[in-house]
């Protein structure tokens, strides 16, 4: 464990963070928590990684801490059932990543405007529609690379016809492309 995430926990801090427990696992945690458990590598390069997906594991539940007044910022901003709207929006596109509904044919699923529904997305979840499914396909992606699925396949699975257009995407996304992330796995 990091030095400094070390002294963070050994002081009152602890008490501050059991204020926060969450009460169901997200599912960026359970795919953190899949890599620790089939971790392929050994000795220093098996140490290396699972300290840095620990480091992952703390982010992602210190992140909610932090970010929840400036959520709570935003959505004042918006109508309390647009915000509802929006989050239906979020849970379609989790559900049809592959192959998503336009952002018009979206909007009329969750009673919304293009526009509202566009700067609502923004606002609450901090990404654009577009940037909430391309990265929900980098991250897809990226488990099935890592559970062994060929690059093509990968590509297919997650809605890209064309696999150079998926390796341009996960390159851009990763810093590495596909065949890359494979070797290292």
């Amino acid at each position: 464990m990091p030095r400094s995430l070390q002294r963070y926990l050994e002081t009152e801090n602890i008490a501050f963070l059991n204020h926060y427990r969450l009460g169901q696992t997200a599912p960026a945690v359970q795919q953190v928590l899949q890599y620790i458990l089939n971790c392929p590598f050994a000795e220093a390069t098996r140490h290396l990684f699972l300290e840095e997906k620990s480091a992952e594991l703390v982010a992602l539940r210190l992140e909610p801490m932090t970010s929840g007044e400036r959520e709570l910022e935003r959505s004042r901003q918006i109508k309390p059932a647009d915000v509802e709207r929006i989050y239906h929006a979020r849970s379609i596109l989790r559900q049809q990543f592959t192959n998503p509904p336009s952002l018009l044919e979206l909007a009329q699923q969750v009673g919304l405007n293009d526009y509202k529904l566009k700067l609502g997305f923004k606002q609450i979840l901090g990404t654009t529609v577009f940037g909430y499914v391309w990265e929900r396909r980098m991250q897809q992606a990226r488990w099935l690379l890592y559970t062994g699925e060929s690059v093509q396949m990968a590509a297919m699975l997650v809605g890209y016809a064309c696999p150079s257009r998926f390796t341009v995407a996960f390159k851009r996304r990763f810093g590495v492309t596909p065949m890359q992330y494979l070797s290292s796995c």
